[in-house]
């Protein structure tokens, strides 16, 4: 029975949340614009399957690929809601090669392992949900959430389909205030989603600088 309090709690919590004040550490209405860089980082691969190499008399060969840790750039842009909550969209791009290692053997004895890479790029984007945690003089932690997609393309996909999906991020950071209109960020992505049948998680590990395009005090002394 007491379940059936819970949507009236939460709903309670929200609207507290949302009412209230904006205070000078971050104002209602402020928008900010974010060039961000960082590394990607994929776990477990979607392309780490069988490639489906040949079997031929008593020899045979296996071969595997992985997508490798990479340089991300990419671009934010954050709107207030209040001093706890705010709207965000972000993409992220990564020029990731893929590693294909192909190993072959003969009667069951190795006889060769070769490995090459091949051209590949990820393009991540998200919408999402910020919220403040704990908050200090100018600096302060949050976690965000909401849903994602993730592209592949290059070489290395062009014989494959439905490399772009769906599923969500979530993530944590710290927010740093250097001046009136400036601010560092520092923050850990997780994107979450399925390809080819296999759980995938890419990591963004960034930094970048948080510019306020428009400043309302609202302070109180």
């Amino acid at each position: 029975m007491k379940t059936q309090f819970l949507p009236g709690v939460l709903l309670a919590l929200a609207v507290t949340v949302l009412a209230a004040p904006p205070c000078s550490a971050q104002r209602m209405g402020t928008v900010e614009f974010s060039p961000v860089v960082g590394a990607y980082v994929p776990h477990g691969s979607p392309v780490s399957e069988s490639l489906g190499c040949l079997t031929i008399g008593d020899m045979s060969c296996r071969a595997s690929r992985r997508q490798n840790i990479a340089i991300a750039v990419g671009g934010r842009a954050t709107a207030w809601v209040n001093r706890w909550i705010a709207l965000e969209g972000s993409v992220w791009y990564a020029a990731s090669p893929v590693t294909a290692d192909t190993s072959t053997t003969r009667s069951g004895r190795f006889l060769l392992h070769q490995t090459y890479d091949a051209p590949a790029r990820v393009v991540a984007g998200n919408v999402r949900v910020l919220v403040s945690l704990v908050r200090g003089a100018g600096a302060w932690a949050y976690v965000v959430g909401g849903p994602a997609f993730v592209g592949r393309f290059g070489d290395a996909y062009a014989a494959e389909t439905g490399m772009t999906r769906v599923g969500g991020v979530v993530g944590v950071g710290a927010h740093l205030r250097l001046a009136r209109s400036v601010a560092l960020r520092a923050e850990v992505e997780d994107y979450l989603y399925s390809v080819q049948g296999y759980h995938q998680q890419d990591f963004i590990l960034s930094v970048g600088l948080s510019l306020a395009s428009r400043i309302r005090s609202t302070a109180t002394p």
